[in-house]
C-alpha cells in the first residue's frame, strides 16, 4: 500500500473526509396548547413531538388583541420530554390575549408556532344576583 492511500484510509477511518455532522432527523410539532387565565398572568402549558434528542427551545410572545406589538415573554421550561410550562405574568385584568408560542429545534428545518386566545380573569368576582338575605339574631341561652 502506498504512503498516499494509507494517510487517505486513515484519514476517512477517523471522519476527516467528506463526513457531514451527524444530527437527529426530527420533524418537530406543537401537539396543544393549553391556556390557564388568572386576573394578572396565565399560566401555559405546550406539547411537542419529534425533539428526539431534547434540544428544542419553546420561546412565548403575547399582546392584547384590543392592539399594540407582541412583547415576548419568559421561555417555556421543559417538565418532561415532550411537555414544556411556563406563565405570563403581569397582564391586565379583564383583558383578551392573544399568546404564541413557537418551537425551535436546531435538528428541523423552521420554527413552528400555535396560537391561541385567552381572557384574564376579572380582579373582582361578579356580585351575585337573585337569592335572598339571611340574617343572624342574637341567642342566649339560660
Amino acid at each position: 500500500m502506498s504512503k498516499t492511500i494509507g494517510v487517505a484510509v486513515l484519514a476517512l477511518g477517523m471522519g476527516l473526509l467528506g463526513s457531514a455532522p451527524a444530527h437527529a432527523q426530527n420533524s418537530i410539532s406543537l401537539d396543544s396548547l393549553a391556556l390557564y387565565p388568572n386576573p394578572s398572568a396565565v399560566g401555559v402549558t405546550a406539547h411537542i413531538t419529534g425533539d428526539d434528542n431534547e434540544d428544542a427551545r419553546v420561546t412565548v410572545t403575547y399582546r392584547a388583541t384590543a392592539g399594540g406589538a407582541a412583547l415576548p415573554g419568559h421561555d417555556l421550561l421543559r417538565v418532561t420530554g415532550d411537555q414544556f410550562i411556563g406563565a405570563v405574568v403581569y397582564l391586565d385584568p379583564d383583558t383578551e390575549y392573544e399568546i404564541a408560542v413557537t418551537a425551535d429545534d436546531p435538528d428541523n428545518g423552521a420554527p413552528v408556532t400555535l396560537t391561541g386566545l385567552v381572557t384574564t380573569r376579572a380582579d373582582v368576582p361578579a356580585t351575585p344576583t337573585g337569592g335572598g338575605v339571611a340574617a343572624a339574631t342574637e341567642s342566649r341561652q339560660a
